[in-house]
Formats: structure tokens, sequence, C-alpha cells
């Protein structure tokens, strides 16, 4: 495929129209496969949870003719983002809604995509793995109540993660003789 018509395939896509949507699925594309469909995840609740989505998929002539036609060429499973089957379906969910509802969950998604982001930098700043229990429980709450109910459960995690790295890096009675601090006996520099 030439450049030029995979650029013009490319800004053809729905999601590629507004710069709010195309930077959601560009942060859904970069992230592991794990984490790709626990996303998603958030995403098909959000939406039928918002938008009865599930019944308007079922309510075809209600769709219009190129929305029909779209879902159906989207069978192909063409996009990256297509292998995986909740990521399809969140996809699809997203494009049958009305611009106006696109907008609010490009809004929604932006937070939840906000409270990963932020909990895999904590994670990472405490070398500590990021556990997937957490951010499923920290989008279910977001999803389910609100943001500022989801953001206090990230910063009681983030909390949590930076008291178990004091617990581990303790200075021994301040500075050494040798003014170095100890972690469990070794030195850092």
């Amino acid at each position: 495929m030439t450049q030029n018509k995979a650029a013009s395939i490319y800004r053809r896509r729905w999601y590629d129209q507004n710069t709010r949507y195309a930077e959601s699925v560009l942060v859904l594309e970069k992230s592991p496969p794990q984490l790709q469909s626990i996303i998603a995840d958030g995403i098909i609740m959000l939406a039928e949870r918002e938008f009865a989505v599930s019944r308007l998929m079922h309510a075809v002539k209600s769709l219009g003719h190129e929305k029909v036609l779209a879902l159906h060429k989207s069978q192909n499973r063409r996009r990256v983002l297509d292998k995986n089957p909740r990521i399809h379906r969140a996809m699809n969910y997203l494009y049958i809604l009305t611009e106006e509802n696109r907008a609010f969950m490009a809004t929604k998604i932006s937070q939840m995509n906000q409270l990963v982001i932020d909990y895999l930098q904590a994670c990472h700043q405490t070398h500590r793995s990021p556990q997937t229990d957490d951010i499923e429980e920290m989008l279910h709450l977001f999803i389910e109540n609100n943001l500022p109910e989801a953001q206090a459960f990230l910063d009681a995690l983030k909390h949590r993660l930076y008291q178990e790295i004091q617990k581990i890096v303790t200075p021994s009675t301040g500075m050494d003789e040798d003014r170095s601090m100890r972690i469990h006996g070794d030195d850092i520099s």
C-alpha cells in the first residue's frame, strides 16, 4: 500500500477526525494488551451505563445506512485494535453514538486514561509492578461513581506505594560516616 493511500485510509476513520478521539485511541494502541482489554472493558461499561449501547446495536434501522455499513465492514478487522475482541466492541460502541455522546465519552475516556497513566507512573517511580486488580477497581469506581472517588482511590494507592518504598529505603541513623545512605545493608551512590 502506498503511503498516500495509507494516509487517506487513516484520515477516513471516524476517530481520526477529532483530536480528542484520536488521542484516546492512540493511548489504547500504545498500551500493553492486558491494559488494552481493561480500558476497553471500561469503555464498554461506561457506554452501556450512559447510553445503553447494546440496545442501540440491535436497533439497526435507527443507526442509518452509513453506520450499518461501517459496522459490517468492521467485521473484516483491518484495524490493529480489532485483533482484540473487547477493543473491537468498544470501538463499535463508540462509533454508533451521536457526535454529542462521543464528545462526552471522549472526555470520560481521557479521564480514565489519565487515572491509569498516573497509577502506572506511581508504580514506575516506586519500582512496583502495576496490578490489574488495582486498575480494574479504580476504573470501576470511576464508571460507577465519579472521578473524585476514583481519584481518591488512586491517591490512596499512591500513598500506599510510597509508604512501602519508604519502609525499604530507610536511612540507618541518618548518614553514615562515609556519607552514604544504607538500604538494607547495601550502599547507594
